[in-house]
């Protein structure tokens, strides 16, 4: 069954038998939450923007946030990696915020609620060919400066044993042929 994210997190905290697929770790989580060995790792951030916005490929995250005036539709609660995390918090822009899900919040780019969002760039690639969003005007914009995606984890309530961490760590490396 599929829950938005902000359901996700909310339930990891109350506690129980959970568990989620996909998330990246970072300190706030780490505070009632534990994680599994990454079981993916993303490719770079992108940009999804309109076709009209000023700025092409070959632009980097600090270019883009340092334009005036630029508004960064961004998730509730949501982090986007340390790297763009922190040029976040250092650059400052005007932040429009959402609980909406992806598909939803790339349509609020498209209607100019916003100037632009962060996806992974498989994701963005993956919405941007879907029926409802093909002809809506947008595009993906790479930016040079982002590193290769974070790593994704399984990320469980502080309730679920230490001994079934184990036994998904072990499966997530035979998955992987690490050692």
């Amino acid at each position: 069954m599929r829950m938005p994210s902000n359901r996700q997190l909310a339930l990891l905290q109350k506690g129980g038998q959970r568990c989620a697929v996909g998330w990246f770790r970072n300190a706030e989580r780490e505070r009632y939450a534990k994680f599994t060995l990454p079981i993916y790792r993303d490719l770079p951030l992108v940009a999804v923007v309109r076709d009209d916005f000023a700025l092409r490929d070959a632009s980097t995250l600090r270019q883009l946030l340092a334009m005036p005036g630029v508004v960064v539709l961004v998730k509730e609660k949501y982090s986007y990696g340390g790297y763009v995390d922190a040029a976040l918090a250092e650059a400052r822009p005007v932040r429009s915020a959402t609980t909406a899900e992806s598909m939803a919040m790339v349509a609020m780019i498209g209607a100019h609620r916003a100037d632009l969002m962060f996806l992974a760039s498989e994701e963005a690639d993956y919405l941007l060919q879907l029926a409802e969003l093909r002809d809506k005007g947008l595009r993906v914009l790479r930016l040079t400066d982002v590193p290769t995606g974070e790593r994704r984890h399984i990320m469980c309530s502080k309730d679920v044993s230490d001994d079934i961490l184990r036994r998904l760590d072990r499966e997530i490396q035979q998955k992987s042929g690490g050692p």
